[in-house]
């Protein structure tokens, strides 16, 4: 969800905006290299920017699901719920 905002702020034409201004005020060679590497950049984010997103997200999900089943796991073991057969290797 707060990906999913971050995208759909990130389109508004305002804070599309901010950048081009800031790029346009001088016409340099060293903005219009700048303007140009903007260009390219958000090109990359329009084409991959949300699988991208979504696989990190993924991600993060399922490492806390893991964390989560693994402290359970131990725990559940060490109050003797589950039992196990760690002590007895001797």
């Amino acid at each position: 969800m707060t990906w999913g905002l971050m995208l759909r702020f990130m389109r508004l034409p305002r804070i599309k905006a901010f950048p081009r201004q800031w790029l346009e005020k001088k016409n340099t060679p060293k903005r219009r290299a700048a303007y140009e590497n903007h260009l390219r950049q958000n090109r990359f984010a329009r084409k991959h920017g949300l699988r991208i997103l979504t696989w990190m997200y993924t991600f993060l999900v399922f490492s806390l699901f893991a964390t989560v089943a693994y402290t359970s796991a131990l725990a559940l073991a060490r109050s003797g719920v589950i039992p196990t057969n760690l002590s007895a290797r001797g």
